[in-house]
């Protein structure tokens, strides 16, 4: 049984004046370090969920950055087809765009052939999020669809692990014919009322220009894009193929604490590796990078404590951050970024050799 008073708590967003707060979630495996079973299990209750409901052939869409390993483990669990929006730029494909209003970065894509290529598959199109509050960019992606597509288009639930909707947008919901699966209800206005008190703001290091020497480099040749339409079983099969390089190339023993950490919209994956490595014995977190900006504080409850600014693996001009790192025994990043060139992985090298860990692998989740 989740507690959520326990898990969810409200951090400050930094410099937006749309949206005063981010509602953290201590167990999701993104902006805070976490058991990876223990998120895999929440994802799985969403899952639940949705399986009782429907016995239509589904199409799962998460959308970037924060909620795509929900979305991916979700689908896994439905034994479904998949597909994540993005914000990066991904070679000789054509896109839907929309926007996300209240977002520090508002523009998400949808690859267009992919969604085409599903359409005559599917009878109904879940969106999957970690938290949805107006429903705003959810309407956005649905109007352009049924544009698009007219009557052809599939019917649309809006499923995420916690709903702030107020009555008038569960009502515009319900008049838009879009069903809304959740697994906690919160209100946005009392965390907007805790976000106007001064939050006291904890450590952060600005790092960006870092030229740390980066550890030994892992090479997976994988070429599965996770951002694309998949069907649950290729992405199963790669996963094991991940883990099976893992084997022979790394070793950790019985009870090491480890980090296994992701990169912005590049999640799953590490929660996936992350669980198989509890289950031979070893202590595990997860987390990732994020595109997000938010203040970190000291003040007791607060989710965030202390911050790195680096530059984005992906986009050495993009800002990114990592949130409460700590020492581990050993760091194994996983990332579907070039870091040959990423000048953004000496940026991180540098927090992670600041905070003690000097047993850094990394593997790149990418055909070269």
């Amino acid at each position: 049984m989740i507690n959520w008073d326990e898990i969810i708590a409200p951090a400050k967003r930094e410099n937006n004046t749309k949206r005063a707060f981010v509602a953290v979630n201590r167990l999701q495996g993104k902006h805070v370090p976490t058991a990876p079973g223990e998120a895999l299990d929440m994802f799985a209750e969403l899952a639940k969920v949705l399986q009782a409901r429907y016995q239509e052939r589904l199409l799962v869409i998460g959308f970037a950055e924060t909620a795509t390993a929900v979305a991916l483990a979700v689908a896994q669990a439905l034994n479904c087809l998949s597909m994540t929006t993005t914000r990066e730029n991904l070679p000789h494909v054509q896109y839907f765009y929309f926007s996300e209003s209240h977002s520090h970065a508002v523009e998400q894509k949808l690859v267009r052939e992919d969604l085409e290529r599903a359409m005559g598959q599917v009878e109904r199109i879940v969106i999957v999020e970690d938290e949805i509050t107006t429903g705003n960019t959810i309407l956005h992606l649905l109007r352009l669809l049924r544009q698009e597509y007219g009557a052809a288009c599939p019917a649309m639930t809006a499923a995420s692990l916690l709903n702030g909707m107020d009555e008038e947008a569960m009502a515009l919901f319900t008049r838009e014919q879009v069903d809304c699966v959740f697994l906690h209800k919160y209100t946005p206005a009392v965390y907007e009322k805790r976000m106007e008190q001064a939050v006291s703001e904890g450590k952060a290091w600005d790092l960006r220009g870092s030229s740390a020497d980066v550890p030994e480099i892992h090479i997976y040749e994988g070429n599965l894009e996770l951002r694309r339409l998949q069907d649950a079983g290729e992405i199963a099969r790669q996963c094991d193929g991940l883990l099976a390089v893992l084997e022979r190339e790394c070793s950790f023993a019985q009870g090491e604490r480890v980090l296994v950490l992701g990169t912005e919209e590049f999640m799953y994956p590490a929660l996936w590796i992350g669980r198989q490595l509890q289950q031979v014995g070893c202590q595990v977190w997860c987390h990732a990078t994020t595109r997000s900006p938010i203040v970190p504080s000291p003040q007791e409850g607060y989710p965030l404590h202390s911050r790195w600014c680096l530059r984005s693996l992906y986009d050495e001009g993009r800002v990114t951050y990592l949130y409460n790192l700590t020492r581990y025994d050993s760091v194994l990043l996983l990332t579907d970024a070039d870091t040959e060139s990423a000048a953004g992985l000496a940026d991180l090298t540098a927090a992670l050799r600041q905070t003690g860990n000097e047993r850094v692998r990394i593997v790149e989740w990418r055909r070269l």
